[in-house]
């Protein structure tokens, strides 16, 4: 399982299902694709969304084959791939057919051996413990599924089955420290940059743990024995920890002396942190926790989410109308793209040399499907920009299709399965009326066109939403944009 959270959206990626919570109440849960990579049981597959959550990576990153992926912001990305002779960390736009504009090899490094504090996790400082890398390498291997953070100090890799850690700077095409840590066959490792060094959680087979502060030159800032530990946070105020046997989430400085602590009745398996720096969010397999630390420095719970696993199996509509006990019919036939039901599109207006945002909502109405495309033409482009489309929040940029159009695909976009509307059967009491809303709600998207208004012009302007990897007919608006 992976978490993201942008401080108010949390995405959790599960084994069958990807389950998307928003603080509007519009929640979500596809199913995708079963990985035996993603498990229950801890921090794994593949989730790369940007820190705002405008741009979702996961699948263009998959096909290419990466190890390992986080977003450094809204445009680039770093990910560990698999090269001919080693392993590397890249770093830039996503372009799976180009070169990747920073390349740095991380396969074949000489780490730091880091002095590890003797009866921390393991009860003697047993040397034999770095054994790891001498059967499987010193570097970032791909036997053992590395595990990759980026924030604003830079960004950390680092391998379980080796021990190695390696940290980058913001920009740069070397790396500025490489540690070697000890390791199990059972054991995790995580990282994340810090100003002074990196962040490490260490957790062997989900139980004994610790959290050690590296600095670069590899000395330990300080560091703390845990249970059922989860990877830490670099928050801006401290390190978001958790230890299992007080079932305690801390707030701690760079040493690890505890500044303030929250009960949490359930073990968490993963932990996300948000771009303002105060927000985070945490999960396992059946809860999803969104918090923050307030101004008073304390760590404040702001919701949590139960049931993810009933979530996960059907949408939170589909629980209500059985609830409610009302089948209405569903659409059928080929994944498509229709008009909202009961949505106009606002009038489409703009002012010269300002920027506009046009909102629309389609909705999904035939059978489930994967990715929608957005086709954008029309006279109105000789007076205005175009510039990017998003869709639920995902963020892509507008590319010219030779055409004369303006095109941006949605891979990741899933279209539940419609409903037919007019309802059949019409609801008939309160639950029902409610569930009908909410499964009307889940099958519809919202779209944004952003774009800067040059002079002033009325032409027209078209916008067609079509399914991937569909035949099916694309929806179309064709209105004037007014650009006054």
């Amino acid at each position: 399982m992976r978490l993201h959270t942008n401080g108010s959206t949390v995405v959790l990626l599960t084994p069958k299902s990807r389950i998307t919570w928003r603080e509007s109440g519009r929640n979500t849960s596809e199913p995708v694709p079963e990985n035996p990579s993603v498990t229950d049981f801890d921090r794994s597959g593949l989730l790369c969304m940007t820190p705002k959550g405008e741009r979702d990576f996961s699948a263009r990153l998959a096909a290419a084959g990466a190890l390992a992926a986080d977003a450094i912001d809204e445009e680039t990305v770093a990910a560990v791939m698999l090269g001919e002779d080693s392993i590397y960390l890249v770093q830039g736009p996503l372009n799976t057919e180009g070169e990747w504009p920073n390349v740095i090899d991380v396969g074949s490094i000489e780490p730091k051996r880091i002095t590890w504090p003797v009866g921390v996790v393991w009860q003697k400082g047993d040397t034999s413990l770095y054994d790891m890398a001498e059967s499987h390498g010193k570097g970032i291997l791909d036997t053992f599924v590395p595990t990759i953070e980026c924030n604003s100090h830079g960004i950390a890799v680092a391998c379980s089955g080796s021990g190695a850690v390696v940290l980058v700077r913001p920009g740069k095409d070397k790396i500025a420290a490489s540690f070697q840590l000890p390791s199990q066959d059972e054991a995790a490792i995580f990282a994340c940059p810090t100003e002074r060094g990196v962040l490490v959680t260490l957790v062997v087979d989900g139980q004994d743990s610790a959290y050690a502060h590296i600095a670069e030159d590899g000395s330990l800032v300080g560091h703390r024995e845990a249970n059922e530990a989860i990877p830490a946070l670099n928050l801006d105020s401290g390190f978001l920890i958790y230890d299992g046997t007080k079932k305690s989430l801390m707030l701690c400085d760079e040493s690890f002396s505890e500044k303030t602590t929250f009960s949490v009745s359930w073990t968490p398996l993963d932990a996300a942190i948000a771009p303002d720096g105060d927000s985070f969010a945490l999960a396992d397999a059946a809860h999803i926790l969104r918090g923050h630390v307030n101004a008073k420095g304390k760590l404040v719970i702001v919701d949590q989410y139960k049931e993810v696993k009933q979530a996960g199996a059907k949408r939170p509509g589909e629980l209500a109308a059985i609830e409610a006990k009302w089948d209405p019919e569903r659409a059928q036939g080929r994944s498509a793209v229709g008009f909202a039901a009961g949505m106009s599109p606002s009038p489409w207006t703009a002012e010269a040399g300002k920027p506009f945002e046009l909102v629309m909502h389609a909705r999904s109405t035939g059978s489930p499907g994967q990715g929608i495309c957005v086709v954008i033409g029309g006279d109105a482009a000789k007076h205005c920009s175009f510039e990017a489309v998003a869709v639920d929040g995902v963020r892509q940029p507008l590319t010219a299709d030779g055409k004369g159009n303006l095109t941006a695909e949605f891979p990741s976009i899933q279209l539940v399965q419609g409903i037919s509307y007019p309802f059949n059967p019409k609801p008939k009491n309160d639950a029902q009326k409610h569930a009908a809303a909410m499964l009307l709600e889940e099958t519809h998207l919202e779209l944004h066109v952003f774009g800067q208004g040059e002079k002033a012009s009325g032409d027209l302007m078209s916008v067609a939403i079509s399914a991937l990897k569909s035949d099916s007919p694309p929806l179309k608006w064709m209105r004037p944009l007014t650009i006054s």
